[in-house]
């Protein structure tokens, strides 16, 4: 998308169109029906919009400095719709809120700015987060899980956008008990395989070109042992860049990180806790009265799946892992430990007639091992303005090393940079500037470069010389209180 943009389109890397911020109330002094218009750009301090994969619905606040009494003269309730166009000139993906108005949900704390006006929050989010909590869905729901959500979709919650959904595997039959959309969304969402790819588990999240329903690997790779292209290479260089005529460089200035945050890099008791890098489940079939442990092993699961990370052909990477599991004891791998964490699970075929079961738990079990791996290895960039990306996309980073390195080294970071997968993005607009500004939040599950040699065997030295003792702690009490007696 970042290839589109040129010269004759921009004066600068975050330039930016806007439309008339407008507000719609049906609540009016006057008791009439008519609907109240009024356009608040010149009140609007900052706007921020936020794209979040974890998140269902877009949102955003308004920054307001009011010197003209609007929450008394417009009566501000808590429905009001918001309309406003934004966008990047020369880039086909824009906000269309005129289309879709949003919808103001809360007034936040005001304060005085000065004795003539004040300052406060105007919150909005997309109309069907109020969809979402005046309706429920209590019906059967059969067929194939993609199937299902679009239904979920088209009906509870009567979306009017665009709506993305990867195809998935398996017939099943569910009877949803009075959950609102989102919650059914979430199950529908867990249970769901792909028909593609390996994957179990979809992310369901709106995007300025509709709803996007979708697991990890279709956003990490568009077929089998073909990774998705990334969409920008951002790098953390001098901002005023020129080409090779001495003009200013738009494009590679729209790709420049102002800053950068290192959010998380590594949390292994984090890993072991939530069994993203081992798990047992018992798995019970009813019907013929068996059982079986099946065991969940990170290292072994890493190669099935496909990661940020490739080969350098497209094909799935086996290992430049985040969490490199060493030996810690007797000769065992961290994610040789199962028993640490510990799961039940029904194995009872065709208990809806000719209907398969939901995914096996273990199956689950590797949904929720690619969930905590890529929250482990998080970043923030700050960029210019850019509507042409979204979450979902690939990106690729260079951040370079803060060490001094030899001739035909890498002076790039191999850990911090590589590719990336975009979680979520915060657009700043002061539309009493020329200039917007993005955060863009980064996360990926694989490394540039194998922290360590495959062939390298490493294996700690642990309980070295006796193993601990046990006392009885009343003698240590007795023996302190002889010596003060």
């Amino acid at each position: 998308m970042y290839s589109q943009l040129s010269a004759d389109d921009m004066k600068k890397a975050g330039d930016y169109t806007l439309s008339p911020i407008v507000i719609i109330s049906k609540s009016t002094n006057d008791g009439s029906s008519t609907a109240k218009k009024i356009d608040i750009t010149s009140l609007v301090m900052e706007l921020q919009l936020y794209e979040d994969i974890n998140e269902k619905v877009m949102s955003g606040q308004l920054v307001i400095t009011d010197s003209t009494g609007l929450p008394n003269n417009f009566p501000l309730t808590g429905n009001e719709l918001l309309q406003f166009k934004f966008g990047t000139p020369g880039c086909t993906r824009h906000y269309d809120f005129e289309k879709h108005p949003m919808v103001i949900y809360k007034i936040g704390e005001r304060q005085v700015y000065n004795p003539r006006s004040q300052v406060y929050i105007l919150y909005f989010c997309s109309q069907e987060a109020f969809t979402n909590q005046t309706s429920k869905v209590r019906r059967s729901l059969t067929g194939d899980v993609s199937k299902m959500i679009g239904e979920v979709c088209n009906g509870e919650m009567n979306i009017q956008k665009d709506v993305f959904i990867e195809p998935t595997r398996g017939q099943r039959k569910y009877v949803i008990p009075r959950w609102n959309p989102f919650h059914t969304l979430d199950f529908l969402c867990r249970n769901a395989q792909s028909k593609r790819f390996k994957n179990t588990g979809y992310k369901f999240f709106e995007t300025a070109d509709g709803f996007k329903c979708q697991s990890y690997e279709s956003m990490l790779a568009v077929a089998p042992d073909t990774a998705r292209p990334s969409m920008a290479k951002f790098i953390n260089q001098v901002a005023n860049t020129r080409d090779a005529k001495g003009d200013r460089d738009i494009l590679k200035e729209m790709q420049t990180i102002n800053k950068y945050k290192i959010i998380e890099n590594f949390n292994t008791m984090k890993l072991l806790a939530t069994g993203a890098l081992a798990s047992r489940v018992h798995k019970t079939d009813l019907f013929n009265k068996k059982f079986e442990n099946i065991d969940f092993k990170y290292s072994d699961n890493y190669k099935e799946l496909h990661h940020t990370e490739h080969d350098g052909s497209g094909a799935r990477e086996k290992e430049k892992m985040t969490a490199p599991v060493y030996p810690f004891r007797d000769g065992r791998q961290l994610d040789d430990l199962a028993e640490g964490t510990f799961l039940m699970s029904s194995n009872t075929k065709k208990i809806h007639n000719d209907f398969d079961t939901v995914p096996s738990e273990d199956k689950l079990l590797v949904r929720n091992s690619q969930e905590v791996m890529f929250d482990s290895f998080k970043m923030s960039l700050n960029l210019p303005g850019f509507t042409g990306l979204s979450v979902g996309d690939i990106c690729s980073v260079e951040i370079p090393l803060y060490e001094q390195v030899n001739k035909g080294d890498l002076d790039i970071d191999p850990y911090l940079s590589g590719r990336y997968l975009v979680s979520k993005i915060t657009h700043k607009i002061n539309p009493r500037e020329t200039y917007n500004s993005m955060i863009v939040e980064v996360i990926k599950d694989s490394v540039k470069r194998p922290y360590y040699a495959t062939d390298i065997e490493v294996e700690p030295v642990l309980h070295k010389g006796e193993k601990g003792k046990v006392y009885d702690n009343y003698s240590i009490d007795d023996g302190i209180f002889s010596l003060l007696s």
